[in-house]
């Protein structure tokens, strides 16, 4: 007896299961396009925002950087318009910093960082400061200045430096005073200032404190890559001036707490305890002379 299908070829079922089978192949289809098109979207959007977090990563960055150089570092000052770089995941900015030497637009410093759409900001090259000696500081072969805390006293200073050099070199100096002084006091005295030194308050109490107990021997001094203060521009007001360098502090200090310290500690009459000024060597000896003068560094030197 042959067997026979428990289907009959005539029977009406089987198209429909045809037709079953086709619709789940479809479906199928159709579940795994959107389940392919919803990773992208996700993935996409996921990627772009992890973009958006590096770009404003980066503008973060650059603010702070761009707060830093405007309340610290003598005579120093981030160049705008850094080129920048991007790759898939990443991108490298390089940022000049820049010292004003007699008009002179000159490039201190470069200095690159790696962003990652995962990671905090790396540095990745700048050109540290350098001592053989532990005192005089260099950066790319030219000197670092120092700062003299006042009513400290030494005798290791660079006048007979200035002296010997060509008369037409443009220099930039860094001078100390005896005492600090008011921010228009040191405007009469020195009017071609182009930035101001302020002390640190928390360091000076320290070192006021050494001073009585070790004596007149004691010496310290300050990098003027570290030093606090601010630019004197020629166009505006010293009032307006002091009033960035207050603002300056302020954004910092909701960040870093050194920043928030000097902020409380210098309300009211801000005070100077030095002076960066740049020339000709003809033009600065002669306010070596000044009554207020106690310790003179020269940083950078543009032989002419």
């Amino acid at each position: 007896m042959s067997e026979k299908s428990i289907f009959d070829s005539k029977d009406t079922y089987q198209p429909t299961i045809k037709k079953a089978k086709k619709k789940s192949l479809k479906r199928t289809i159709w579940v795994s396009i959107a389940v392919t098109l919803t990773t992208v979207i996700v993935g996409v959007v996921i990627f772009l925002a992890a973009h958006l977090y590096m770009q404003k990563t980066m503008t973060n960055y650059y603010n702070l950087q761009v707060s830093k150089s405007m309340v610290r570092g003598a005579n120093i000052t981030l160049d705008n318009g850094g080129a920048s770089s991007y790759g898939i995941e990443s991108a490298i900015t390089q940022d000049q910093y820049r010292k004003n030497i007699d008009g002179i637009p000159y490039t201190w410093y470069n200095e690159q960082t790696l962003y990652k759409i995962y990671d905090k900001p790396t540095t990745l090259l700048d050109t540290r400061i350098t001592s053989f000696d532990g005192e005089q500081y260099y950066r790319n072969g030219q000197r670092v200045m120092n700062f003299l805390y006042p009513r400290m006293k030494s005798s290791n200073d660079d006048i007979a430096l200035i002296s010997s050099l060509d008369s037409k070199d443009k220099i930039e100096v860094a001078i100390s005073f005896k005492e600090e002084l008011p921010v228009d006091k040191m405007l009469e005295f020195f009017p071609t200032a182009q930035w101001a030194w302020v002390v640190d308050p928390m360091n000076r109490d320290s070192f006021d404190s050494s001073l009585k107990e070790i004596g007149s021997d004691y010496v310290s001094y300050v990098i003027s890559e570290y030093a606090y203060g601010f630019s004197i521009q020629p166009e505006s007001a010293i009032e307006q001036n002091v009033k960035e360098f207050k603002q300056g502090l302020q954004r910092l200090s909701e960040k870093q707490n050194n920043e928030e310290r000097l902020l409380e500690k210098i309300q009211g009459e801000l005070q100077v305890g030095g002076i960066v000024i740049t020339g000709t060597v003809e033009e600065i000896l002669p306010m070596m002379e000044q009554e207020q003068v106690n310790y003179v560094s020269v940083g950078v030197i543009i032989p002419q």
